[in-house]
């Protein structure tokens, strides 16, 4: 099988690797990556060996098992091979009538919000989740994938105009409640009047694609938790809109608290995790 992407090929099973011991390695439950870049690679490598450190006993990542040199001469990632995408598990438990499978699901994700928080307090953020970037693990844990858009917190006001990766190939139903609003609006009605002239909405149907002009030392302190935690509360608001009625309200309430923003709530990791509680 074989999927491609903006930046890269992932292959299961891996191509065949040149030297024997990366063979081993690459028919042991791990999947090939092959980069389109050079440039690519070398950061996505970086990345995975920096998340290797801070997740040393893999329980929210997946796992590089190392590198090869294809047959064509490409250099290929072996990484940790997983068994579903969250998307194909919310689609499966979307059919079925028991809501005992959606109850576990929220839990696990409770656990991988948890490495989320962790990874912040490491100083850095995925700054790419998605539903397709987010995999079930054999033992059923779910863990994080494709690390080639991790940034560093300290980076993410290093300009005037910083731009807050937020390109999901979903859009929740949070996205209607900025629909014909102006960014006077939604800066004045939504955002708070404290954030008046600091706050600058570009896409209105992508309301939290935004930049700090100026940013002040909290709302600097305010970002370096929420850059995932905004991101995972769309995440959460996606799967309530896959799940028939009854089965998808506590992501529905969870995600709306994470991927709305209200000064007046603020919601950070802490808050989010004991709302998932």
């Amino acid at each position: 099988m074989k999927v491609c992407g903006k930046q890269a090929c992932v292959y299961q099973p891996p191509l065949q690797c040149n030297d024997v011991a990366s063979r081993h390695r690459a028919d042991a439950d791990a999947v090939g990556k092959v980069h389109h870049r050079a440039s690519d690679e070398k950061k996505e490598l970086i990345a995975l060996h920096k998340v290797g450190r801070i997740d040393r006993s893999g329980v929210f990542t997946a796992r590089l098992r190392g590198t090869c040199s294809t047959r064509d001469g490409r250099t290929q990632l072996l990484i940790q091979r997983a068994e579903a995408t969250l998307a194909d598990d919310v689609r499966a438990i979307a059919q079925q009538n028991s809501s005992g499978s959606s109850t576990k699901l929220f839990r696990k994700l409770k656990t991988l919000l948890g490495g989320l928080k962790l990874l912040s307090e490491s100083g850095y953020a995925h700054h790419d989740l998605s539903p397709d970037n987010i995999m079930r693990m054999p033992d059923g844990r779910y863990v994080l994938v494709d690390f080639g858009n991790m940034i560093k917190l300290s980076d993410v006001f290093s300009r005037r105009n910083v731009y807050l990766r937020a390109t999901y190939p979903y859009n929740p139903p949070e996205y209607k409640l900025f629909a014909g609003k102006t960014k006077n609006d939604i800066t004045k009605n939504y955002l708070g009047s404290g954030w008046t002239g600091l706050f600058d909405v570009d896409l209105l149907d992508e309301p939290w694609l935004a930049s700090w002009r100026r940013p002040t030392a909290e709302l600097m302190s305010m970002a370096s938790s929420k850059t995932d935690v905004f991101a995972f509360g769309a995440l959460l608001l996606w799967i309530s809109a896959q799940l028939p009625n009854g089965k998808g309200s506590r992501f529905r309430m969870a995600g709306r608290f994470m991927a709305v923003m209200n000064p007046e709530v603020r919601p950070d990791f802490n808050r989010s995790l004991e709302i998932m509680s």
